[in-house]
């Protein structure tokens, strides 16, 4: 069987996407919402095959650590939204790993790739797959089942597949068998 990775998957099928920055927030739903990271709107398309282009919009999150040094740096700054000049003011119970104004403008967030969302949203449908009830996949990713985060997680997770499994519809079980970044 030949190995197909995500990249040659996401050629094969002929998905699109389009990557619009939102802001600078924190990821809902997770252990610790309070760190502040790149937020993004992923539009991914694909193809008509029955007389309709499916579509599917999903929110991905990057680190600072994922942002590029901007090599143009002058005294001029980019053209961040306000929330970026006081930061302590508007997010004071965030962590915030930018140390002032100046560092901020030296980096500017950088869009995903298409194969990295798509490798993470086949992972956690992967993992959806092998442990679908909420015990099991708890017990998988090391969640206690007492859990109310870890439960608002996995409902998340298993939302997530569904509109993928949708979304991709009879390509989604070759999506699951492609090989992980």
């Amino acid at each position: 069987m030949e190995t197909v990775t995500v990249s040659s998957f996401i050629a094969k099928v002929g998905i699109t996407a389009d990557i619009k920055y939102v802001g600078f927030d924190s990821m809902p739903n997770t252990a610790d919402d309070s760190k502040l990271m790149d937020h993004w709107k992923i539009e991914m398309s694909l193809p008509p095959h029955d007389g309709m282009t499916k579509k599917m919009t999903v929110d991905y999150w990057t680190g600072i650590g994922h942002r590029k040094y901007y090599k143009g740096f002058s005294n001029t700054p980019m053209s961040f939204s306000p929330q970026y000049w006081d930061l302590k003011k508007s997010y004071p119970h965030k962590t915030v790993t930018i140390h002032d104004k100046e560092e901020l403008e030296r980096f500017k967030p950088y869009p995903p790739k298409l194969n990295d969302v798509l490798d993470c949203l086949i992972s956690e449908a992967m993992g959806f797959e092998s442990a679908p009830f909420f015990e099991d996949w708890a017990g998988d990713y090391g969640y206690s089942t007492d859990s109310r985060q870890a439960e608002k997680v996995f409902n998340t997770v298993a939302h997530q597949t569904s509109r993928l499994k949708k979304f991709l519809g009879k390509y989604y079980q070759q999506a699951l068998e492609t090989e992980r970044m």
